[in-house]
């Protein structure tokens, strides 16, 4: 682990989080402490969480670019277990649906190498090959189109969207002086999960008009207007510190984040309502599942690589 090659950005984007860290643990403490009444379990362990998420992943960032690729595969990996667990119960009797696990290792190899057209090609040949073979090993055809369509779309949400950070990641440091690789996925992760608290925060503290009732009750007009406002202030405040963009450029892409975060919480939320279930999983206490913690990241993750890809590394 080279501290000495850590950009300074990379050093107050860590610090900024630390002071996040720091602040809601005392207001949980005080809130607890002033308002005994009201339960707070759910913020406390939501805080508590995000002290254990942060810690392996700054560090896997300042250990060097193999290590945050491992990681991120586990994380792909954990959040398609969860989807799968789930499809199981549907589909499982179809064909085999431990055939989408193959997929994590091809996929960050291939980003881990940056081979960005066989990262692209992959997983669609994937799914044109390995779903017809699965098929004709396994016999049937009841309702196999809704079962493959389903487990294609769990491959996307978790593999591939997860795969765009290592990606990401990987990009060549010459094009970003700021930051570098570690920059990027530092910007991407800082501003989509403010963005989710800042929307949790606004919609406790004075969400009134829900935004979408029938697949998240408590998703609000308010919440989602925080959530963008604290995003476009953060992203043009630390955006020229890690990343190549200016503060205006920033500015935008922090907004965008914002929106397109919570279209990619909207998505995870009607697949489980489609489930029925609350969480996708119960590894994250306060927060659910993996896929509830990165549901933000599957239209941020690959969104801000392709615009960082073409804006800034292509001639």
């Amino acid at each position: 682990m080279n501290f000495e090659a850590v950009k300074p950005g990379i050093w107050i984007a860590y610090s900024a989080v630390l002071v996040l860290l720091l602040l809601g643990s005392g207001a949980t403490r005080v809130l607890t402490g002033r308002f005994p009444q009201r339960d707070y379990t759910e913020l406390r362990l939501r805080v508590r969480t995000w002290w254990i998420i942060v810690i392996p992943m700054a560090a896997a960032l300042l250990s060097g670019t193999g290590v945050s690729v491992v990681l991120l595969a586990v994380i792909g990996g954990l959040a398609l277990k969860e989807y799968l667990a789930l499809l199981a119960t549907r589909h499982g009797e179809v064909f085999p649906l431990w055939i989408a696990y193959l997929t994590v290792p091809v996929q960050f190899a291939l980003a881990w190498r940056s081979s960005y057209f066989a990262f692209a090609a992959f997983i669609p040949l994937f799914g044109l090959i390995a779903f017809p073979a699965a098929a004709l090993v396994h016999g049937h055809t009841v309702a196999f189109a809704r079962a493959a369509a389903s487990l294609y779309l769990g491959i996307l949400l978790t593999v591939f969207s997860t795969s765009h950070i290592a990606l990401l990641l990987m990009l060549p440091d010459a094009g970003n002086p700021a930051g570098g690789g570690v920059g990027l996925v530092v910007f991407l992760l800082f501003i989509t999960q403010l963005n989710d608290v800042a929307q949790y925060v606004s919609g406790k503290c004075f969400g009134r008009r829900p935004i979408a009732p029938r697949l998240s009750p408590r998703k609000t007009v308010e919440g989602l207007v925080g959530g963008i406002l604290v995003s476009g202030l953060a992203a043009t405040l630390i955006g020229p510190l890690l990343t190549p963009m200016d503060a205006a450029t920033s500015l935008i892409a922090g907004l965008v984040m914002a929106v397109t975060g919570f279209l990619g919480d909207v998505a995870v939320s009607a697949i489980k309502r489609d489930f029925a279930v609350k969480d996708m999983g119960d590894l994250l206490p306060g927060h659910g599942g993996i896929l509830d913690r990165i549901d933000s990241l599957i239209c941020t993750g690959p969104l801000f690589f392709y615009f960082i890809y073409f804006a800034y590394y292509v001639d």
